[in-house]
């Protein structure tokens, strides 16, 4: 009897241990009055998969066409000073933030019947240089956002930025265990796939002339990404030393798709076109421009415990990009036309960001 009930205590410890194991509490807590310098870096490749075009409700016979190629690639870079005035609650109650550097770089090259063209593109911000304080309304539980001091500057600027930069939505709810895994909201995702929101670094349009081939040249997904469905999933797989700093890894994982309604964008940006001599006197109206995105991959997160705010982060993921154009064209030496085009494109992105 007592070897039997030795083997039962004998069992019943290592269950007794798994049990017991620590749990840890990821959270948002930097210290007040601290300031950081957050640098964000993205490259994104892609390739047609696909075109049709149609005029005048008559799809056109590709081979009528002829070989058509055409490819983008995006260098981004972000840097910018926060300094969290107020936490609480696991958010930033009044964070400052000043845009330090704001820039991109990219290229488009497209092959056909007609030769080739390569058009490099620069693109920046009138953010860059500019200071927004985030507040947070105790009584409706929203952020809002306006320029620091008393300069009057585009209020626009303003549209479409997002206070959270230290990836707060992959963060679990109250303490995990090491191994656990957690179900993330794909809506709360932006600010992981376009951290800081849109922050409206553009390409010169006159440097892209008349090459056409979409609503933006850069690929930037802040401004592609509108509503986000799918899934993805969250892992604290434990935490180590990284440079002397003690971090809780966080691997991630997404599948997700989103669709936009882009014609007022394009239109604006449609309003006075570059266009070939032989095209004077050509007016084009914008009538639909619908942007669809479907995109998974998977990351890591680095999360300083000591600071309680992100240490470092990255993911790479695969993505096809959907645009549907529908325009008019008047005083064409054809005559009226009306266009629809379907530009399907394919690629890879990385996203990568630090902390000082």
């Amino acid at each position: 009897m007592k070897y039997a009930t030795s083997l039962l205590l004998a069992a019943a410890v290592p269950v007794l241990w798994t049990s017991s194991a620590p749990a840890t509490r990821i959270a948002f807590a930097p210290e007040e009055g601290t300031t950081v310098v957050k640098t964000f870096s993205e490259t994104t490749e892609m390739t047609l998969d696909e075109m049709s075009l149609s005029m005048n409700g008559q799809e056109l016979d590709p081979s009528m066409m002829g070989e058509f190629e055409m490819s983008s690639n995006l260098s981004m870079t972000k840097q910018l000073t926060d300094e969290y005035i107020s936490i609480g609650g696991g958010r930033a109650k009044k964070l400052r933030r000043t845009f330090d550097s704001l820039s991109n770089e990219s290229s488009m090259s497209q092959s056909t019947m007609m030769g080739d063209q390569d058009v490099d593109l620069s693109g920046e911000s009138e953010l860059e240089g500019l200071t927004v304080v985030f507040t947070l309304d105790p009584e409706t539980d929203e952020i809002s956002v306006a320029f620091d001091g008393d300069e009057e500057h585009d209020a626009e600027l303003l549209d479409g930025l997002e206070e959270d930069m230290d990836m707060r939505a992959l963060l679990p709810t109250g303490e995990v265990e090491e191994g656990a895994s957690w179900e993330l909201d794909p809506s709360s995702l932006l600010t992981v796939f376009a951290p800081g929101g849109d922050l409206q670094i553009l390409p010169d349009m006159e440097e892209f002339g008349d090459m056409g081939g979409g609503p933006n040249p850069s690929n930037d997904l802040s401004q592609i990404l509108g509503d986000i469905d799918g899934t993805a999933t969250a892992t604290f797989t434990g935490t180590r030393d990284e440079d002397g700093t003690n971090v809780a890894v966080i691997e991630f994982e997404f599948d997700i798709s989103s669709a936009k309604d882009m014609t007022e964008i394009v239109a604006s940006m449609m309003e006075d076109p570059d266009l070939p001599d032989e095209l004077d006197g050509v007016e084009i109206e914008v009538s639909a421009v619908d942007v669809e995105l479907q995109y998974e991959g998977k990351g890591k997160l680095l999360w300083s415990m000591e600071q309680g705010r992100m240490h470092s982060f990255e993911f790479t993921g695969d993505m096809t990009v959907t645009t549907d154009m529908a325009m008019a064209m008047t005083g064409t030496p054809m005559g009226d036309m009306e266009q629809e085009v379907m530009i399907e494109m394919t690629g890879s992105t990385t996203l990568t960001g630090s902390v000082e």
